[in-house]
Formats: C-alpha cells, structure tokens, sequence
C-alpha cells in the first residue's frame, strides 16, 4: 500500500482550509486527520518491515547481531 495518496488528500486540504477557512465543506475537514494518520501509518508499518526483514534474513544467514558502538572513549 502505497501512502502517496492519503498524503496528497491531507495536503490538499490542508492548503485548501489555509485559503478558504470558512468556506471548507465539514465532512472534507473531518476526513484530512484520517488521511495524515493512515499515511503516517503505512510509511512506518513500510520502515518497519524493512528493518524486520532485515533481521529476519541476516538471522537466517547466521550472521551474528552485532551493535554500532562508538569508537570514541
């Protein structure tokens, strides 16, 4: 699932109440958190997967966990 579409809906009003504070349509303004909080969701859910999978593949591997440390100290 791509967020590009839920991003650009939430942008667009929010533009758009910027502009026409009074003349935004109430189901439109009740519908852009919605669509900011389901974008935020599925870019994290998409990063979170991607680290997963990571693990998951590197665990499979038998590579072993091993930490950034700092080199400073």
């Amino acid at each position: 699932m791509m967020p590009g579409l839920q991003m650009y809906r939430a942008l667009g009003v929010a533009l758009q109440l910027a502009r026409l504070r009074n003349a935004a349509d109430l189901p439109t303004i009740a519908r852009t958190p919605g669509d900011a909080a389901l974008a935020c969701l599925v870019v994290g859910a998409l990063a979170l997967g991607l680290l997963v999978g990571t693990r998951t593949v590197r665990a499979v591997a038998g590579e072993p966990y091993a930490p950034i440390t700092s080199s400073a100290g």
